[in-house]
């Protein structure tokens, strides 16, 4: 028990350390003017020693022994000053600046010689003036405390230590009435002491301490009598509370008569320590209360902000100690009411003590914020623990405690105390929060409490807004974005959790977007969409600023349509928060809103699209009515009554991408039930259409339309791809897969040679895509040949259509890269007339079906290609899209060496189908005859390599027809050959010596 109180005492003196200034004025104030006088003489005498002194040593000798100037005295405010008497503090008669402290010397100085005391004082006058440094406050004044207060801490301590030993050893000899009548009578010596000296100003301090000391032990004496062994001799429980009352009360009154903070904080400690130590019982809790109470009421007298911390401190001690051993082990409905009201008393008493016109225009402080912080806290914590049963009575105590601080706070303002306005706000904000979660056992559906959380915020949000406070209105749009997103986490939670009622859970998420919408509009009207966007905290600058909260009422309406997830409402009600969110953003308009409603189209699209391929095939009335009606809706509200530019474009370009996904998915989820080969067909006429609109729409939505006629166009490829090369079917003689090809080529004809609108024209897709149309064209054409045409027939059908794009209204009239591409269909003629037709064995006995007779047709088209074509081709000519800017640069190669490129091939492709193709006993006179061609071509070409060419294939021809014709069995076939050869030689010599001119 001594060291208890040994440890009381100097926590509480070293925390109230700055307080005995304050004592020390008073006795200043109150000391006799004669000694005040003597002081003051004093002072001026050491002051006029020390600066003769440093003159003596500073000026030249001639000056030494000239006279002082007179010096005026000090003014009377010096004199008032405290008395120190280690220390001595004085202040330079000719300047007003403070010096430096000078401590008296002893004795032994004044005795030294004058030139001792001249070394000494020279190289103070010689150093340079330094820049004085500020010394750290708090340490500084922690040292004065001790300095000054250390000898009473300690020398109250040790006399209650003695007390308490010399009680004990009397102890042992006297009963415990008469030791505790001895501890009593020693407390009234300490206090009597104390009222002795208190008429001494010079023993002010160490007579509070005797009267604090003694205050001490007969509260220890108070509660011993019926508590401590050796000192208890009460047996009466009535009688033994109002002995320790007695005591507390002595405590109080000298706590309330104490002059300084620290005196007053220990002793309403030692009034708590008693009552935490006894029996509890309600009783306790109304008396600790009480004793608190008055504790704090101190604070309304002086500004003792540790006071009411150290005080809520031992009060919060005792509430728990008191919640621990009486309520918790048996709650009861008084002991819940008597905790609240206790918590209730003392916290908004502690609260108020700030709410004083002395604390006006005065700057935040820590110390006076966490004590602030501290009175609520406890308020906050009683209502919240001491709950009354199974009833929202805590909730709508907590939501009343946070609406009366939030209006107090507005009192706060009014006095001109901003930082308690903006505390006590906040305060008031966080009870009404943790009020409205505590409904959480009495609702329906749990999501109803971050709801209600979200609702409670916007209503602050508004409030604030009208008082134009920027930090508040700052800290309401975060709490607002934090009750949204906990919304709509509550609602993922939900989704993923057993036993969830998805139709509430929707309803409640839906109205959550909703709420954030309507707040979020209301933010924007009244601060702009900018100040509700990233930028909020902190984000880069855009020109279309997004609202955050719209956004994340987007994201909670997203959530709420996953929580139908199975119920064919989903998209109808998804519908219908799309067209609220677009309604709602034409107020605005709100690109945050706009982009809510991206975020809920593209939920319910996708939803949708995966349930209609994943249950197909559905009735045509239910994808209707459930799924593509809705959607198309919802596309069309979308693109026709949104407002604004940025987002709102975004928006608009969405529903337009959307709507026609979704109509391309309808032409197959309804047409392939009734044809496999109909959603092929569906989507040719679907890129005829998009094409038809892009060319009729405003440029910035002309490409979102553009891009679903080539994705229209990408879908009957993949159809055609899959489905439509398996076909067999026939419509009469005619199968409908060439039907479905002519439609195609015929669709991409349309394509190519469309000619677009001035908005359309500027898209860059359409400059990037539509020359490709004609390759594309082609290529398709190519595909269908290969499909379509018997392997026999396929290099004649190459050859006419080489014939075909080297014609005059082709490349001159539509493009000239028909010239280009009619050389590559020539190149696969004769590639497939040497790959596929010089072997290809044909079952007919029609001579009209057999491969030569179709080679020797490819042969023929393929001369007249190099007759007609020839002079036509200008390769060089010739300027390619950008994405093929390679062929260019081939084209005009070929163009540089066009006979190269055209001549040589048919010639090896016509001799290698010869050798695969005839008979080897006519072989030798077919390649003469084509040496023979070829030497006449070089007299027409006036190319000297093609007769170089003839000439050895002629000399190869001549091997062969002494090696192998020789042999030949059939003399009439080797006379044939030989004079078909012989010819062939004679024509070929007069043909030069006709020509020969031209090669000279």
């Amino acid at each position: 028990m001594e060291f208890t109180f040994l440890v009381l005492v100097v926590l509480i003196a070293w925390l109230h350390r700055r307080h005995s200034d304050r004592l020390r004025q008073l006795e200043l104030k109150t000391a006799d003017p004669s000694q005040r006088l003597e002081a003051l003489e004093q002072q001026v005498r050491d002051l006029r020693d020390q600066l003769s002194g440093t003159t003596a040593g500073s000026e030249p000798a001639e000056e030494r022994t000239a006279p002082a100037a007179p010096r005026p005295r000090p003014p009377l405010a010096t004199a008032r000053r405290p008395l120190d008497p280690p220390i001595l503090t004085v202040r330079s008669v000719a300047s007003a600046e403070p010096t430096e402290p000078a401590v008296a010397a002893p004795a032994s100085a004044t005795a030294r010689p004058w030139t001792d005391r001249l070394s000494a004082a020279r190289p103070a006058a010689a150093r340079p003036a330094a820049a004085p440094k500020i010394p750290n406050q708090r340490w500084t004044q922690l040292q004065r405390q001790l300095v000054e207060n250390w000898t009473g801490i300690l020398g109250s301590a040790v006399l209650v230590a003695g007390i308490t030993f010399i009680g004990g050893y009397t102890g042992l000899r006297l009963s415990p009435f008469y030791r505790t009548l001895m501890i009593v009578a020693a407390a009234a010596v300490l206090a009597g002491g104390g009222v002795l000296l208190d008429r001494r100003v010079e023993w002010k301090l160490l007579a509070q301490w005797l009267k604090s000391s003694g205050a001490a032990v007969f509260l220890f004496a108070c509660f011993g009598a019926s508590a401590v062994p050796g000192l208890s001799w009460i047996r009466d429980l009535t009688m033994a509370l109002a002995v320790l009352l007695v005591g507390v009360a002595v405590n109080l009154i000298v706590a309330f008569r104490a002059r300084s903070e620290p005196f007053a904080s220990l002793h309403v400690v030692l009034s708590l320590v008693p009552l935490a130590l006894i029996p509890q019982s309600e009783l306790t809790l109304v008396l600790a209360t009480l004793v608190a109470a008055a504790g704090v009421s101190l604070s309304f007298r002086e500004r003792w902000d540790v006071h009411t911390l150290v005080t809520l401190g031992c009060f919060i001690v005792f509430q728990a100690a008191w919640y621990t051993r009486v309520f918790e082990p048996a709650p009861t409905m008084q002991g819940r009411l008597l905790g609240i009201l206790t918590t209730l008393v003392i916290g908004t008493l502690a609260a108020l003590t700030h709410y004083r016109a002395s604390h006006s225009g005065e700057r935040l402080k820590p110390l006076p914020w966490i004590t602030h912080l501290a009175s609520w806290s406890l308020l906050g914590a009683g209502l919240a623990l001491y709950h009354v049963g199974n009833t929202p009575f805590r909730g709508v105590a907590l939501i009343g405690a946070g609406v009366t601080v939030f209006l107090l706070a507005r009192r706060g303002r009014a006095l001109g105390i901003r930082w308690l306005y903006l505390t006590d706000t906040l305060v008031g904000q966080a009870l009404v929060t943790v009020g409205v979660i505590s409904f959480y056992p009495f609702v329906s559906n749990w999501l109803l409490i971050p709801f209600l959380v979200l609702l409670q915020c916007g209503l602050y949000l508004r409030v604030v807004l009208d008082e134009n406070e920027e930090f508040l209105i700052k800290v309401g749009a975060y709490l607002v974005h934090l009750a949204a997103l906990a919304l709509g986490v509550c609602g993922v939670i939900a989704y993923q959790s057993e036993g969830n009622q998805p139709t509430e859970a929707a309803a409640i998420l839906l109205g959550g977007g909703a709420l954030a919408a309507v707040i979020h509009l209301f933010l924007a009207n009244r601060r702009g969409e900018r100040f509700d966007s990233v930028e909020l905290y902190g984000g880069a600058a855009s020109v279309h600023p997004a609202s955050l909260l719209g956004v994340l009422a987007g994201l909670i309406s997203v959530v709420g349509l996953a929580n139908l997830d199975g119920l064919r409402s989903m998209i109808p009600v998804a519908f219908g928060a799309a067209t609220i969110l677009v309604l709602l953003s034409r107020i605005g308009p709100s690109a945050g809103l706009a982009v809510a409603t991206v975020l809920v189209l593209l939920l319910a699209h996708f939803w949708s699209w995966f349930i209609l391929f994943d249950q197909h095939p559905l009735p045509v009335l239910e994808q209707l009515r459930w799924h593509l009606g809705p959607l198309l809706l919802a596309d069309t509200v979308a693109i026709g009554l949104v407002l604004g530019d940025g987002a709102a474009r975004v928006l608009r370009q969405t529903a337009i991408y959307l709507g026609g996904l979704s109509i391309a998915a309808a032409a197959y989820t309804l047409l392939q039930p009734i044809s496999s080969l109909a959603p092929s067909v569906a989507w040719l006429v679907l890129s005829l259409v998009a094409l038809e609109l892009a060319g009729r729409v405003r440029r910035p939505y002309a490409g979102a339309v553009l891009h679903l006629g080539f994705l229209a166009l990408l879908c009957f490829g993949a159809g055609y791809t899959l489905v439509v090369l398996q076909a067999q079917a026939y419509l009469g003689p005619v199968p409908v897969r060439l039907l479905i090809e002519a439609l195609a080529l015929g669709v991409g004809a349309y394509w190519w040679v469309y000619r677009p609108s001035e908005s359309l024209a500027e898209v860059r897709s359409w400059r990037v895509v539509h020359p490709l149309f004609l390759e594309l064209a082609l290529a398709f054409l190519a595909v269908v040949i290969a499909v379509e045409m018997p392997a026999q027939w396929r290099p004649l059908a190459w050859a006419a259509l080489a014939l075909i794009c080297i014609a005059g209204p082709l490349d001159v009239a539509l493009d000239p890269r028909f010239r280009f591409y009619s050389l590559v269909f020539f190149w696969a003629s004769i590639g497939d007339l040497v790959a596929v037709t010089s072997t290809l064995a044909v079952p007919t006995r029609d001579w009209y079906q057999r491969p030569g007779f179709s080679g020797g047709l490819t042969i023929l088209l393929q001369v007249a290609f190099l007759a007609f074509g020839s002079p036509r081709l200008q390769l060089a000519e010739i300027k390619f899209p950008p994405g093929l800017s390679g062929l260019s640069r081939l084209a005009t190669r070929i163009g540089h060496r066009q006979a190269l490129w055209l001549y040589y091939p048919f010639f090896i492709g016509v001799a290698l189908f010869l050798y695969w193709r005839f008979s080897s006993a006519v072989l030798t006179l077919l390649w003469v005859m084509e040496a023979f061609v070829v030497f006449a071509l070089s007299l027409a070409l006036r190319e000297s390599h093609f007769r170089y060419m003839a000439l050895a294939g002629l000399g190869a021809c001549m091997i062969r027809l002494i090696v192998f014709d020789m042999a030949e069995a059939n003399l009439g076939m080797r006379g044939l050959v030989f004079v078909g050869v012989g010819g062939l030689m004679l024509g070929m010599h007069s043909l030069y010596n006709r020509y020969k001119s031209r090669f000279a």
